[in-house]
């Protein structure tokens, strides 16, 4: 299903954990910031250390599981519960 939706043009990010829900100035959603990598337990910065990215776009898909952390966030945000 992923290689059919990267050929109509979506780009698909497996592999790449989000940390953060970024928001537009009118509260929608923008995309998700991915953590920091390559930091030891200690805080420090290893060799590998890589900076998390912002990922913004139209449309940001939560594909968690049905009780992950991040979509928790949004569907308590704009009430999706009922």
């Amino acid at each position: 299903l992923g290689e059919h939706a990267e050929s109509l043009g979506v780009d698909v990010l497996p592999g790449f954990a989000a940390s953060e829900v970024l928001y537009r100035r009118d509260g929608s959603v923008a995309g998700i910031a991915t953590g920091d990598v390559g930091i030891a337990k200690d805080g420090t910065r290893k060799a590998n250390f890589s900076r998390g990215v912002e990922v913004t776009a139209r449309a940001t898909l939560f594909a968690e599981g049905c009780r992950g952390s991040l979509s928790e966030l949004v569907m308590e945000k704009f009430a999706m519960r009922g």
